[in-house]
């Protein structure tokens, strides 16, 4: 009766140490390539043998890398790289059966390899292909045959080749593929340790070995800044397999991510569906009626949620933009009521729109003129428009609002991000948490997006993410 271990390979299998790198003659080096920062570590005297240094605050202490480039430079010169290099996520599992006593026959490293998939089409971005984890697995490979202990177990690489993100399809290669595995009569325990690696292949992975082992699957688990665990399977595995990956995705508030097949109650998904509608701004998909002031609400915390907790900076500035259209026309139709049928696209910046004026001279017979004195069109309705209009209510005792100074300085610098956006928009270009405060903070560098939030938060009565924490709670209390 056979041991396997099955060990499926993520991005950050394979780690270069930082206290390592000068002792063993390697340097780590920082480049500027327009607006990004690239960081690179390279032997002192071989420059031209560098890899990539991805940096993370929760990692302070080593670097990971990018999988298929650097995986090849290192296999390539495994001797050179070879002191600098830990491998701390699938070491603890291997250490954890050498000190149970259990000798392994198989150890099946799952990678992924989709250069041939992306030089006919299929795979379209390149930084996927970067991903893949091909020569980690043969880098996992030596470092295994470095423990005597695990001498006489068979190293059996297995490549996933196509459609990596489609559980379906990769269900269905698992049962096919490997047959003299997945439905060996000799089995004694089938270790499994999916802790890297792509989700839709873990999962798969893992309901085909439960369908057919059942009992004999054995789940090695482990926690940041615990030891590993061995967990049997219960029966409602899929559900508890789901949750983990859900409760990652409701700590980035990533409702969107949280599929209808994800796990067995549907109350969860419809929870998320919800939200996602919401901050998708899909209210045409729901049941019920969503105010106005709601919605822009709802648009405020998208906008917030992708900034804070997900990090995609571009989407935050299309949100931010959009923002920006309304942030003053709600305030101002309480007072001239719904201004949309004023808007006219036939009128240029500098023609009249004779229904526009004559709504704003029925507000006030000055606001014409007092627009025209800023030098803001009145040709049609637009964000330009609504502030100046807003200003002039208040300082004309039209409209009271508390919130007046705060709200000013909102749009002032919502306004500095439009020109940010458009480039992002129109160029393929991006943006940094760091250039976003830079625009904000402008001259004096006296602003910046934490500033932004919190009057933001101020005007619309936030606190957090408002409902979406809410909604966060009920899932988890699902799960």
């Amino acid at each position: 009766m056979k041991n396997y271990l099955v060990i499926t390979l993520g991005t950050r299998e394979i780690q270069l140490l930082r206290d390592a790198l000068s002792p063993n003659g390697f340097e780590h080096i920082t480049e500027v390539s327009g607006n990004r920062t690239l960081s690179w570590v390279q032997p002192v005297d071989q420059p031209a043998l560098r890899v990539s240094a991805r940096y993370n605050k929760e990692f302070p202490d080593v670097y990971t890398l990018t999988p298929r480039p650097d995986g090849r430079i290192i296999l390539d010169n495994w001797t050179l790289f070879r002191p600098i290099i830990d491998w701390p996520l699938i070491r603890p599992a291997l250490t954890y059966l050498k000190e149970k006593g259990v000798r392994l026959d198989v150890i099946m490293l799952v990678f992924t390899d989709q250069e041939e998939a992306h030089q006919a089409g299929r795979v379209k971005k390149r930084e996927n292909v970067d991903n893949d984890t091909v020569y980690f697995a043969d880098i996992i490979e030596k470092l295994i045959r470095e423990d005597t202990y695990f001498d006489t177990a068979e190293i059996d690489p297995f490549g996933r080749y196509e459609a990596v993100t489609d559980m379906g399809v990769q269900y269905e290669e698992f049962a096919r593929i490997k047959a003299d595995l997945l439905y060996a009569d000799d089995v004694q325990a089938v270790y499994l340790f999916p802790q890297g690696g792509i989700d839709q292949i873990n999962q798969a992975l893992t309901l085909r070995l439960i369908e057919t082992f059942e009992g004999r699957v054995i789940y090695l688990q482990k926690a940041e800044g615990s030891e590993v665990q061995a967990l049997t399977f219960p029966a409602r595995f899929v559900d508890t397999l789901a949750a983990k990956a859900i409760r990652k995705h409701l700590i980035d508030l990533d409702f969107d991510a949280i599929t209808e097949s994800m796990h067995s109650n549907p109350a969860i998904f419809h929870k998320a569906s919800y939200a996602t509608k919401r901050l998708n701004l899909q209210y045409d998909e729901l049941v019920e009626t969503i105010s106005e002031a709601e919605k822009i609400v709802d648009l405020y915390l998208a906008m917030k949620i992708r900034f804070q907790k997900q990090r995609k900076y571009n989407e935050f500035l299309w949100r931010a933009h959009t923002l920006n259209e309304v942030l003053f026309k709600t305030t101002v139709e309480q007072i001239m009521g719904p201004v949309h049928a004023y808007f006219n696209s036939a009128y240029g910046k500098n023609d009249q729109n004779p229904g526009w004026e004559a709504k704003l001279t029925e507000t006030h017979p000055d606001l014409p003129a007092y627009l025209r004195k800023k030098k803001v069109s009145i040709n049609n309705p637009n964000r330009w428009a609504y502030k100046s209009i807003y200003i002039f209510l208040c300082n004309n005792g039209l409209l009271t609002d508390p919130q007046m100074a705060v709200r000013k300085r909102i749009g002032d610098k919502l306004e500095l991000l439009a020109g940010k956006r458009n480039a992002a928009q129109h160029g393929l270009g991006s943006i940094t948490h760091g250039e976003v405060n830079a625009i904000l903070g402008g001259n004096k560098q006296d602003y910046t997006a934490d500033d932004l939030f919190s009057q933001l938060d101020q005007i619309f009565a936030v606190n957090g993410f408002g409902l979406y924490d809410t909604i966060k709670s009920e899932i988890e209390a699902l799960i």
